[in-house]
């Protein structure tokens, strides 16, 4: 190939380069929301469990059901601000999308137990457990870890049960409180909580919050997760 025959195809692939690099890097408006698919779970017991009572000593169980709370979290992106050919550290400009999503606080279903010592003596609980049972096999214990309670006082403990996943496809929880009183063989309480845990998908929009050219007003949205009902200002406009 001829000296004349190189030079017309060099130029052709440098504008065909600088044409490319141009529909990459200019800016344009982002998208004011987008779809997403968010994951929703409740947990919901049907029944309230009832007070039990043994030598004196008289013990509520109290468990909430547990429902999904609307947060947000925020994506923090970049693109290069117009178009430049081979320039260091071009000008950039930063987005922000608040994204929905479904959290459950806490991440598993608490139980409250009440305990009333209507006895002459002084309940220990040095040993006492709780115990949460499927299928008649536990799957988690814990210990309840409150004071000898005297005769006459009352005490609150609140243990966190199982996980969603592991009561996924039950349909009753088996509550247990072992060894209250005398440290090693006294009466056990019992519950049994029905239950219905469900999963739903739901559709929503993640939307633009805003855009600037500096990075510095959008640091405090990268990583950021809140409820639903306190969303903070947009970051300034170029």
């Amino acid at each position: 190939m001829s000296s004349e025959s190189r030079i017309p195809f060099a130029i052709f692939i440098s504008v065909l380069l600088a044409g490319c690099v141009a529909g990459e890097n200019a800016a344009t408006s982002p998208p004011s929301t987008y779809p997403v698919q968010i994951k929703a779970r409740s947990l919901e017991f049907s029944a309230a469990p009832q007070p039990q009572q043994h030598a004196g000593v008289v013990l509520n169980l109290a468990i909430r059901d547990n429902l999904p709370q609307l947060y947000y979290r925020y994506e923090v992106t970049s693109r290069i601000n117009g178009s430049y050919f081979m320039m260091p550290n071009p000008p950039k400009l930063y987005t922000v999308y608040r994204i929905p999503f479904y959290q459950n606080i806490p991440a598993a279903p608490v139980v409250k137990f009440t305990l009333t010592n209507n006895s002459q003596q002084v309940i220990e609980t040095g040993h006492s457990i709780c115990a949460f049972d499927l299928d008649g096999q536990t799957i988690l214990s814990k210990p309840v870890n409150i004071p000898d309670l005297l005769p006459g006082h009352t005490a609150v403990a609140r243990i966190e049960g199982p996980t969603f996943d592991q009561l996924q496809g039950h349909a009753s929880l088996t509550v247990w409180i072992y060894h209250l009183g005398d440290g090693t063989d006294g009466t056990p309480y019992k519950w049994v909580l029905p239950y219905q845990l469900t999963e739903q998908t739901r559709s929503a929009q993640a939307e633009l919050v805003g855009e600037s050219p500096r990075e510095e007003a959008v640091a405090d949205y990268r990583g950021r997760i809140e409820p639903a009902a306190n969303s903070p200002a947009s970051p300034d406009h170029p």
